[in-house]
């Protein structure tokens, strides 16, 4: 089952009665918040909730309401009434959309998608709604050469006769056609690397229009903060 939680007013009655144990009210300032006649009922309800651990159900009684037992019953309902209305919502939809409708009604409740399922399954012509999924298009420009992408990887196993040494792959793709412009292995990734795999690719292809890089500090610009690099270039 879901987790379910209680009306309004049963909340309201335990905080009271918290306050009570807290001593942080007296019983007849209770009773007159609780609207009850006296404080012997205050009495008898501090009774029944210590006695049932603190418990939110040990507070219910028949008498200004409905039964517990209902309560079950106006949720399964409501959750049926919902997929019949709307047969292409999903369980988690249809969850959202009784949850808001109930709290109106003030029942408040947290109904999870396998509570809503187990419910939905008690109709005779139950059918799970149908999930379509539109694949998602990979942006990418138009023509060669209006985006270069520059991406750098490293791995220690690559070459075992260079033992445990850290060897890079710096490479230049292009972004429409995804070929592979210029790319080289380097002891390590600093501007100097970078800079030989760009002038690689403007020397067999010419200036690109647009390269996208990575937030490594070598590639950020601050003209009121400089980086390590732009300090060493200027």
């Amino acid at each position: 089952k879901g987790k379910f939680f209680y009306p309004e007013k049963i909340l309201h009655r335990a905080k009271v009665l918290a306050l009570v144990i807290k001593k942080k009210v007296t019983q007849s300032q209770a009773a007159k918040e609780l609207e009850l006649e006296s404080t012997r009922q205050i009495r008898r309800l501090l009774k029944k909730y210590c006695k049932g651990n603190y418990s939110l159900s040990s507070l219910i009684h028949t008498r200004s309401g409905e039964p517990w037992n209902k309560i079950d019953t106006v949720i399964r309902d409501k959750v049926k009434e919902i997929k019949k209305m709307h047969p292409n919502f999903t369980n988690p939809h249809i969850a959202y959309v009784a949850e808001r409708e109930l709290k109106e009604k003030e029942v408040l409740i947290k109904l999870n998608r396998a509570t809503t399922r187990n419910i939905l399954l008690e109709l005779p012509d139950y059918k799970p709604a149908v999930v379509r999924f539109r694949p998602a298009k990979r942006f990418e420009m138009e023509n060669i050469g209006e985006l270069v992408q520059l991406d750098t990887s490293s791995s220690r196993s690559w070459f075992f006769y260079l033992g445990k040494r850290l060897i890079y792959c710096i490479v230049c793709l292009d972004d429409h056609s995804r070929k592979i412009l210029a790319g080289h292995f380097f002891g390590s990734d600093n501007v100097y690397s970078n800079m030989l795999v760009l002038r690689e690719v403007m020397e067999k292809y010419g200036v690109f229009e647009i390269a996208y890089t990575d937030c490594d500090s070598k590639f950020k610009f601050s003209p009121r903060k400089p980086s390590m690099y732009q300090t060493l270039i200027v």
